[in-house]
């Protein structure tokens, strides 16, 4: 992957901050016959930030990205654009709270079995909680909802997400353990969608050899 960021620029209490990321990143799939990894894909991804701090409690952002998403083998090919505004605010020294809105168009180059559209326009929103519960523990929380409108109504669905983390630094040791419940539905009567739900649970350890 290759990343470059520049623009970054503030006067404070006056301007925001802005700042630019390019992104190229290679996908690639296993050969199950050979065993061998094969590319299959490259994407191109441009992000412009801006934040803005009104106080030491109050910030906002807004991030605007573009992402092109090319397959070798030249089928689903897409892009999409992204509308990403989030308000951040600090209650008191332990707790902080982050409201976002999220808006996703994705259009693809060809058509669905050759007939019918497969863009949609998602549209969510997410509340993120994090509560440091002292210097070396801290405990977030996440909810997000997300609705995608698609052009065939076939296809459009409506998922919601909860996320719960704990995170413990004791000195050069990081010990992580995070949860994540999703639940898909189908989004409106034409919808074909099917209800699915699933539930993924990471316990992590990492030594930082710099500290």
């Amino acid at each position: 992957m290759l990343c470059c960021t520049a623009g970054s620029w503030a006067e404070p209490g006056r301007l925001p901050v802005f700042s630019v990321r390019y992104e190229v990143a290679e996908g690639t799939d296993e050969d199950e016959e050979q065993g061998d990894l094969e590319p299959t894909f490259l994407r191109h991804t441009a992000a412009l930030k801006a934040a803005e701090v009104f106080t030491d409690r109050l910030m906002a952002d807004l991030e605007v990205r573009f992402s092109r998403k090319d397959y070798y083998d030249g089928e689903a090919d897409y892009s999409y654009l992204v509308l990403d505004p989030a308000v951040r605010l600090q209650l008191g020294q332990r707790l902080g709270l982050a409201l976002g809105l999220e808006t996703k168009g994705v259009l693809f180059d060809e058509l669905d079995t050759g007939v019918s559209s497969k863009d949609y326009l998602a549209v969510g929103g997410r509340l993120e909680a994090d509560w440091k519960a002292s210097r070396a523990v801290r405990l977030e929380a996440a909810l997000r909802g997300t609705f995608d409108l698609h052009r065939d109504p076939a296809g459009s669905r409506q998922a919601y997400t909860l996320g719960l983390a704990a995170v413990s630094r004791l000195g050069a040791l990081t010990l992580g353990a995070r949860y994540r419940a999703v639940g898909r539905l189908p989004l409106g009567r034409q919808s074909l969608e099917g209800a699915s739900f699933y539930q993924v649970g990471i316990v992590s350890a990492s030594w930082d050899l710099n500290r």
